[in-house]
């Protein structure tokens, strides 16, 4: 059987698909068409490239590019991740196309992201924005939690996607992205002037994404070196209504006060909402954080995360 059919067959089953996280399953049925045709490889694997410069020391401040493979759902991804990084505040654009040894219909997408470096822990957290080039495929915006290391250059993480009250599950597996190239010098630590108090508080306040404004509660541990946790329970919309909650982990910077926090399994749920990212900063002055959500399709439309402690 060649290897053009079940592309075919993806094309035309996605067309008629109206879920996104549907979309992906019918990737992995075409993948597993594909493995008995002995054409896919499984496997993350750094793309190889002659042109690649020896590694920075840190992740480099301005632009720098980077490209490996991340598995969603079992599914090798082709990736490129154009950063720009000022400071550890992190923008970029992510590119993402089939496995050339490994191919399963997915085409050629692009999309921006942010995001939050802090250089001491090399921890990085990348939250999705939005397309600037859909694929052939119909997917969700992913995003990433991982660490750049510099003994082999590369961003190592996890995958980064959603949880849904009905479907609590996460598709994200590992992924690698390899220094391909960047001349800046590498993010230096600060003078943690931004920074969240170390260990564990409660916050509450409201979030609001495209529906209703809703009441937020939760509670956020900062070790001190840029790991963040804790979970968050939102309301539905107000808590006596009924709630949500989900954990979450991240990243923050205390130089920026940038906060990534990514989204994890929910602990408790009454709706099929799915989880989301948030992308923020930290104001010491008023003990606060401030900023919006990212959805799988996209940044919310009203920017309305705003918690204090």
């Amino acid at each position: 059987m060649g290897s053009s059919q079940p592309t075919l067959e993806l094309t035309a089953l996605l067309s008629s698909s109206c879920s996104r996280r549907l979309s992906l399953g019918v990737l992995v049925a075409v993948a597993l068409a594909l493995s008995a045709c002995g054409v896919i490889d499984a496997g993350p694997q750094p793309a190889e490239d002659a042109g690649v410069r020896v590694a920075p020391s840190g992740l480099p401040e301005g632009e720098s590019t980077w490209r490996g493979s991340l598995m969603v759902n079992g599914l090798s991804i082709a990736t490129e991740l154009v950063l720009t990084n000022a400071g550890g505040d992190l923008t970029g654009l992510m590119t993402v196309s089939d496995d050339p040894e490994a191919p399963i219909g997915l085409g050629r997408g692009e999309y921006t992201v942010s995001g939050t470096y802090e250089p001491t822990s090399q921890r990085i957290a990348i939250a999705p924005n939005a397309w600037s080039e859909e694929p052939s495929a119909v997917i969700e915006l992913w995003g990433f939690l991982g660490a750049y290391e510099p003994e082999g250059g590369t961003i190592a993480g996890t995958v980064a996607d959603y949880a849904s009250g009905d479907d609590n599950t996460l598709m994200g597996g590992p992924g690698q992205l390899l220094f391909v190239s960047g001349d800046g010098a590498p993010t230096a630590a600060g003078a943690g002037t931004n920074s969240l108090p170390v260990g564990s508080r409660p916050f509450n306040g409201r979030y609001q994404c495209g529906g209703p404004e809703r009441e937020v509660t939760g509670d956020l541990s900062f070790d001190g070196g840029g790991a963040i946790s804790g979970t968050v329970t939102y309301g539905l919309p107000t808590l006596a209504d009924g709630s949500n909650r989900f954990v979450f982990t991240g990243v923050h910077n205390p130089t920026t006060g940038r906060v990534t926090l990514v989204p994890g399994l929910y602990t408790a749920s009454v709706t099929s909402l799915l989880t989301m990212f948030v992308e923020a900063a930290y104001d010491p002055t008023d003990d606060a954080i401030r900023g919006g959500g990212r959805t799988n399709m996209g940044p919310c439309a009203v920017q309305g995360w705003d918690v204090g402690f």
